[in-house]
């Protein structure tokens, strides 16, 4: 389920992909500067017909049970089909916004269907192989940065979460969750409980496999002052297959992509992520109508979530990708 436009005939497709613990909701300002951005500057385009789906396991979307519903190869299938309804509707390829855990989904989906994919621009949104080659080294600092996933992998974390642990989290992850009334909603889905949690956080616990689960209390001190105390023994502890099938999942791009990165963001090593990235762009292609194949959009100051949550950051995101989108969709 999502939202999206009622365009019909010849159409301009985008796909917009949420991540964690997001849903539909978070797309808001971006698809709203997007849209402006398209109309002031590129009139020509067909009306935009833009997609924002809760994905797999997520507030109204379907809750498969089965071991590995959420792996990303049947995340990213989801998206090849939604894709694949919007290049029908509109008669060309789906332009794909992705934010978050919706970037390695966008990277595999333009691995295992590069012709439904037009170009895709990455806002805060890795690729999963350069990323999860960080976290696969112990030594690197993305792996220590990244630990706080531990918290949403443990045992007993959906219960805890659904059960005021929600408003616990809410200052940690920051904007837009401070204020947190939609986030809670869906954690606490009144309607799935603490499955709605559960679905939700195996997008991490189907994707990084463990050698063991920690306690949610356990896991936690990853957030407190003792973090770096040899007391917080909380580490990734791979098992079988560890970060390979992320690693797997998407290699060299092979679309047109725009990197849109604030680089005050928490959850990344950001120089190493967008290294990672840039080394997987071929270096002699070329972008439509001339365009570089692939850019950056490196924002100082910036965090995980402001192109979603502040109107300048969204303007500045859509106006940089604006120009890619425009003639990826052109005929």
């Amino acid at each position: 389920s999502g939202r999206g436009g009622g365009a019909r005939g010849p159409c301009t497709p985008v796909l917009m992909l949420h991540g964690f613990p997001e849903g539909q909701f978070i797309h808001g300002p971006l698809a709203q500067a997007l849209a402006e951005e398209l109309a002031a500057n590129f009139s020509h385009l067909a009306p935009l017909e833009m997609w924002a789906p809760d994905q797999r396991g997520y507030n109204a979307s379907s809750r498969p049970a089965e071991a590995g519903a959420y792996a990303l190869d049947g995340l990213a299938a989801d998206a090849e089909a939604l894709a694949g309804a919007l290049e029908a509707l509109c008669g060309a390829p789906t332009f794909v916004v992705a934010h978050d855990w919706g970037g390695p989904v966008a990277f595999a989906l333009q691995e295992r269907a590069p012709a439904a994919v037009a170009g895709l621009a990455a806002v805060n949104a890795p690729h999963p192989r350069a990323w999860a080659s960080l976290v696969a080294d112990p030594a690197s600092a993305q792996a220590s940065i990244a630990r706080y996933m531990l918290v949403f992998m443990a045992d007993g974390f959906p219960q805890w979460a659904t059960e005021g642990g929600c408003a616990t989290m809410l200052p940690i992850l920051g904007p837009p969750f401070a204020e947190g009334a939609r986030v809670c909603e869906a954690w606490s889905n009144a309607s799935a409980g603490p499955l709605a949690m559960d679905t939700m956080r195996r997008w991490y616990t189907d994707n990084l496999p463990q050698e063991a689960q920690y306690d949610v209390q356990e896991a936690l001190c990853v957030f407190g002052p003792t973090a770096d105390d040899p007391s917080c023994d909380v580490d990734f502890r791979w098992g079988p297959n560890g970060t390979e099938a992320l690693q797997a999942a998407a290699g060299a791009l092979r679309v047109p992509a725009r990197v849109a990165w604030g680089m005050a963001d928490t959850a990344f090593d950001n120089q190493a992520v967008l290294d990672g990235m840039r080394a997987l762009a071929p270096p002699s292609a070329e972008g439509p109508g001339g365009l570089p194949f692939y850019e950056e959009l490196r924002m100082e100051g910036r965090g995980h979530f402001d192109a979603y949550t502040d109107p300048g950051a969204a303007r500045e995101v859509a106006a940089f990708v604006a120009p890619l989108l425009a003639r990826a969709a052109a005929p």
